[in-house]
């Protein structure tokens, strides 16, 4: 996982893909851990270290896992007796066709 963060990170930059997996290796290799932060720390280490050589400047972050949602969510209420109310849909609709009504 950290290693495929890494490289995506380093794909989206605006440099060759050759440039992008060499500073995403370097960068893993520096890190020498599992953890996603301090690979993703010692890349931007490496970006600073290169930026005059590749030919970018360090742009806007971008965060190397997705925003959470911790909105609340809000059930339905649960038909306790889904086959009753099947059951009451089809004679409803059965007693419509039947009279011609249309609700």
């Amino acid at each position: 996982m950290t290693r495929d963060r890494t490289l995506l990170y380093a794909g989206s930059l605006d440099v060759p893909a050759e440039i992008g997996l060499d500073l995403a290796l370097e960068g893993l290799s520096r890190s020498g851990s599992s953890s996603p932060k301090e690979a993703m720390e010692s890349l931007w280490d490496v970006l600073e270290e290169r930026k005059e050589s590749i030919g970018t400047e360090k742009s806007i972050p971008r965060a190397s896992v997705p925003p959470l949602n911790r909105a609340v969510m809000v059930s339905e209420e649960m038909d306790l007796v889904p086959w009753k109310t099947a059951i009451v849909r089809a004679l409803r609709s059965w007693w419509d066709d039947l009279f011609g009504l249309r609700r």
